[in-house]
């Protein structure tokens, strides 16, 4: 059988999961190569069976008995039609299935942006051959909103390879954020606390890294007095090479994944896989994964700055124990490893024994 990955939206957050996949996928068919878009190319090198392409036809007309596309795209409703054409089996990840407007508008999204990201959803899912979500969450929110577009879903977990070097030893000294810097992501908490811990002179240095923009954020003279103090590190504006990704997290005491809302997230399961136990909303999907106290300490949302920093202490103070406990999470729900005889039944849909 021979497998086509896509992702013809460039999102370096991806990156990870698009190797772990086919290296997935290498363990049940030996013909399995990747349709990215040409921005991946600074990022996926030393990457076999790669094309860099914006072309639908390069994947349509690749042979390829399954098309695997991993995030939304505008091309992929073409490239869905064109594959229901040519009867070529379609399986898409929808990462974030569509949420009540009552709950996007409560969390500040931007309402058109939205619209057009269900209306693009709405079109692939209702042509390819099976939905895949990443969670419980999601499965529970895809059945709510979507479930008439396609009855075929199932859910598969985000996975990983296992990116821990034993050979570099860095010191845990960052309370970080790092990632897509947004609402839904909590951001603004995270810096009420972090504008809270140093007007109170807390003991916490802090972490910012996204590939957004940041410079509005960075005008307030709080921020401006912590990084002049070096109480905050910020690297913002541009693609992180995993390589920088996982420095950071492997100088994290703990990182925030206090999200608003999420289905899913990367964040989650890169920290367990770099040893960094998480601050995490007790109402999140997370929850499905995560122990209070065992690699997170779960808050409310929204928080008080005293129940967050609470949070961090108990971390801090036991990070021994929650460092190896991570690992030990990450090894058994986010490898690749993991899923083979899942990835069979659910994407390949063959019989398991």
């Amino acid at each position: 059988m021979k497998v086509a990955i896509v992702s013809l939206k460039f999102s370096p957050g991806h990156i990870a999961h698009l190797k772990a996949y086919q290296e997935l996928f290498l363990n049940i068919t030996d013909n399995v190569s990747l349709y990215v878009a040409p921005e991946y190319k600074k990022f996926l090198k030393n990457t076999r069976d790669i094309v860099y392409t914006n072309d639908v036809s390069d994947i349509v007309n690749s042979n390829s008995d399954l098309v695997f596309i991993y995030n939304i795209s505008t091309k992929n409703i073409k490239l869905v039609n064109e594959c229901k054409k040519r009867k070529i089996r379609t399986v898409y990840v929808l990462h974030e299935p569509k949420a009540s407007f009552k709950d996007l508008l409560a969390e500040g999204h931007a309402i058109p942006k939205t619209i057009g990201a269900y209306i693009v959803n709405s079109k692939i899912c209702r042509k390819v051959s099976k939905v895949l979500l990443a969670s419980e969450t999601g499965k529970l929110n895809y059945e709510k909103y979507m479930k008439k577009l396609n009855n075929n879903y199932d859910v598969f977990p985000l996975i990983f390879t296992d990116q821990f070097d034993n050979n570099i030893t860095l010191k845990r000294i960052y309370f970080s954020f790092i990632g897509g810097f947004s609402d839904v992501h909590g951001c603004n908490e995270f810096i009420e606390f972090l504008k809270y811990a140093i007007s109170n002179r807390k003991n916490i240095k802090f972490l910012i890294a996204s590939k957004n923009n940041l410079d509005r954020v960075l005008e307030d003279e709080l921020l401006k007095k912590a990084i002049n103090l070096g109480q905050l590190k910020v690297q913002h504006g541009r693609p992180m090479t995993t390589e920088e990704i996982n420095n950071f997290y492997r100088q994290s005491i703990c990182v925030w994944n206090a999200y608003n809302r999420s289905t899913q997230s990367g964040v989650l399961p890169n920290s367990l896989m770099q040893g960094a136990p998480l601050i995490v909303n007790s109402n999140g999907a997370a929850k499905e994964v995560i122990k209070n106290n065992d690699v997170g300490v779960f808050i409310n949302m929204p928080p008080n700055n005293e129940e967050v920093f609470n949070a961090y202490t108990y971390i801090n103070d036991h990070i021994q124990y929650m460092e190896e406990a991570a690992r030990n999470k990450f090894l058994k729900c986010y490898c690749y490893t993991n899923f083979i005889d899942l990835a069979k039944k659910v994407i390949f849909e063959e019989k398991v024994k």
